[in-house]
């Protein structure tokens, strides 16, 4: 998909593009002749969106807290290098 310059690459930047446009979306939908249906149904829409987006975001954290435990924590012991 060609990288559009409205839409932000990186993931952080989306869920707050996302954010900012679930926001402004009821206030200028009267202005784009939106319909009260089709704008609840974009809420929802991002709504659900946003909700995958930190559930992906959560578990990819918690995967990389426990690879760096297990990379910190060698047989109950930090290593120096982590250490500093």
């Amino acid at each position: 998909m060609k990288h559009q310059l409205y839409f932000p690459p990186r993931r952080a930047e989306q869920n707050l593009w996302l954010a900012h446009f679930q926001q402004t979306l009821p206030q200028v939908a009267p202005q784009l002749e939106l319909a009260p249906e089709e704008v609840a149904e974009a809420l929802a829409d991002i709504d659900w969106l946003l909700y995958q987006c930190r559930k992906v975001g959560l578990h990819l954290r918690l995967s990389h807290a426990g690879r760096d435990y297990r990379l910190t924590n060698v047989h109950g012991r930090v290593p120096r290098a982590v250490v500093g």
